[in-house]
């Protein structure tokens, strides 16, 4: 007897889930349902008051159909506008927050509830949404475009788990003024395929982004993984600034003047400065100096807040000597905005004094060829207002850090700090989010050349430059450029961390480890991500032992990273043990079922074909399909 055919029907699906709902049941269970009880009602009611029907509830998470995507997307909207006025007056670590995806597509009816790649594909818009915001495909996207009260931002072809080909994704704007907008046209981005093997990096393509390598750096953990020995000079941690603002829209001037004593410290070659990604990792946590001192390998720490209101500043600062708890120093500065480089200076000044550090030559010829930064208040705004949209690792938010660079730019075109921040946005524009590659290599190029005419002293633009070059092929270039950065500021994580990269793929492994220990030490809490190309670095060393080990380390703390099971399967079958190798080939497929090593090719960027012959031999022994 024949089945009967499944009901089908074409709907607007509405996935939502509660973000960090673990975490919140952790803290006050019974709080946390009653608040997400009467958040779910008014959900429901919104639902029900457009037009749609709540299909399921599971947990903390929703499922929803409409027969209408105005309907679904006008639903939502009001939804998150009406949680972020809820919200508002709570403390952080209390509020309820959905995120929300949105797509259009055909679902089997069963029982009252549906199912297939319609909803599984709404579930996975639901993961690659901002917390309190709403992500939608581009079949919703073509039927509401000009028909809703918000905005869009285009987030390009994203691969989803489980789903075959790519989904074009949108951020919605939920901010009534920015009704109409539409970030980042998708005519203007590449086509998502695959590159053959005969294409070198330059295929237009995000592969990165396709593939899974690239990263972002996700939340650091609050300690480091093995204890630090403590380093032979001075050494320091600048914790985040509070902001005292009583705003907190002005975070991001708070955690721009960290970074700012940060950068100035480190140009003190007798001090020992531990990296921003570090000392971010605490930045509202409840920890006290002899905590963080202990857990970065520090002996002092600074700790601060600003107050910024209309054109003043006000800067409270202090320096503890963690291991005794004694304040060496304390001050407060006060003036305008014209004055915050000065006032920075000061802070780092009375710093370098209070620990007896005394200044060498170089540091001097450093301290007098130093570049103003800026005149213009506006244009370090504007600067730190990008920093912290691109800090958020998402393709509308980088797009908004461009607008916000090019207006830093206008206003002075002479900072330094604003072209090198614009000439990182088209690499990254390349090199992580897919856009067409010389294009946006040239315009990296453009602007860290002329960062580094203006400020001679930073080590940026050349790191910048060495990355660009590379992959253009023009390999003298580029290590001359890479040798700039390292000798003009041997103590930048950042710098150290892409010049370990940049010595990798240039076939210098050896470099590449010590580079990449280096920067380790002065970033403790370093990205995961760091451990997968340190462990690469291994394995083109032959030393494959460590490299399964340093590898082993990123399962730990990033198990569903690709990177690592990809090159835990090459040091696996490059040592033999073939069982344990066919196991993490298995993991890049499972996670990818797309991957290939043609694609791979078009990644990696090798600058000799035989580490790349290396690489693709070991993947093949493994398993690992062409």
């Amino acid at each position: 007897m024949s089945q009967p055919d499944l009901e089908r029907k074409l709907a607007a699906i509405l996935y939502a889930d509660v973000a960090g709902y673990s975490r919140l049941m952790g803290e006050d269970e019974d709080g946390t349902h009653r608040i997400l009880s009467a958040y779910l009602d008014t959900f429901v009611a919104s639902i029900e008051g457009h037009g749609g029907r709540a299909v399921h509830f599971a947990g903390d998470a929703v499922l929803a159909d409409f027969s209408s995507v105005t309907s679904a997307l006008t639903c939502a909207i009001a939804v998150q506008r009406d949680l972020a006025q809820r919200n508002q007056n709570l403390a952080d670590d209390r509020k309820v927050q959905f995120r929300i995806g949105i797509n259009l597509g055909d679902v089997i009816v069963d029982r009252d509830d549906i199912y297939g790649d319609g909803v599984n594909v709404a579930a996975r818009l639901e993961g690659l949404s901002e917390v309190g915001g709403i992500c939608i495909s581009g079949t919703v996207f073509d039927q509401v475009e000009g028909r809703v009260d918000c905005g869009f931002a285009y987030m390009g072809a994203q691969k989803v788990k489980n789903i075959r080909k790519p989904v074009l994704a949108y951020g919605v704007l939920l901010d009534p003024a920015e009704k109409g907008k539409v970030i980042g046209a998708p005519s203007a981005r590449p086509a998502w395929t695959i590159p053959a093997a005969a294409v070198f990096v330059a295929a237009a393509v995000g592969a990165a982004v396709w593939f899974g390598l690239a990263r972002p750096p996700g939340e650091a953990p609050m300690v480091a993984e093995a204890p630090l020995a403590m380093p032979d000079r001075p050494s320091i941690a600048v914790l985040p600034f509070a902001n005292e603002s009583g705003d907190a829209a002005q975070d991001y001037f708070a955690d721009g003047l960290t970074d700012d004593l940060i950068i100035d410290l480190s140009k003190v070659s007798g001090l020992f400065v531990i990296a921003r990604n570090s000392v971010f990792a605490y930045k509202g946590k409840p920890v006290t100096v002899q905590e963080v001192a202990k857990r970065l390998g520090v002996k002092y720490v600074l700790e601060g807040s600003v107050r910024k209101a209309g054109g003043q500043v006000r800067i409270n600062a202090k320096l503890i000597d963690a291991m005794s708890g004694q304040q060496l120093w304390a001050d407060r500065y006060d003036g305008t905005l014209k004055d915050i480089f000065m006032l920075q200076d000061d802070v780092v000044g009375k710093i370098v004094s209070a620990l007896s550090v005394e200044l060498t030559e170089d540091d001097m010829k450093s301290k007098m060829a130093a570049v103003k930064e800026t005149a213009s208040p506006d244009a370090y705004d504007f600067l730190l207002r990008g920093l912290q949209y691109r800090s958020r690792f998402k393709w509308k938010d980088a797009l908004e850090a461009r607008e916000l660079f090019a207006k830093a730019l206008e206003q002075d075109p002479n900072y330094a700090r604003a072209a090198i921040a614009l000439g990182n946005h088209y690499y990254e524009a390349w090199r992580i989010w897919g856009e067409p590659r010389d294009e946006n290599l040239n315009m990296a190029i453009e602007h860290a050349t002329k960062a580094a005419t203006i400020d001679p002293g930073s080590p940026l633009p050349h790191v910048l430059l060495a990355q660009a070059y590379f992959f253009l092929g023009r390999y003298g270039e580029s290590e001359g450029e890479a040798r700039k950065a390292l000798a003009l500021n041997p103590s930048d994580a950042d710098a150290l961390a892409s010049l370990a990269d940049f010595m990798r793929l240039s076939g210098r492994p050896e470099e590449a480890v010590d580079l990449f220990k280096r920067a380790m030490r002065l970033d403790p809490l370093f990205p995961a991500w760091q451990l997968a190309w340190l462990g690469h670095a291994y394995f083109m060393t032959g030393a494959y032992d460590e490299a399964i080990q340093t590898l082993k380390r990123g399962v730990r703390r990033d198990a569903g990273y690709i990177a690592f099971h990809l090159f835990l399967a090459a040091s696996h079958a490059a040592s033999g043990n073939l069982e344990e190798a066919k196991r993490e080939a298995a993991e890049v497929l499972k996670n990818n079922p797309e991957f290939t090593l043609e694609a791979y090719t078009g990644f990696i960027g090798h600058k000799n074909p035989a580490d790349l012959e290396r690489d693709l031999a070991a993947m093949r022994k493994a398993g690992l399909p062409d």
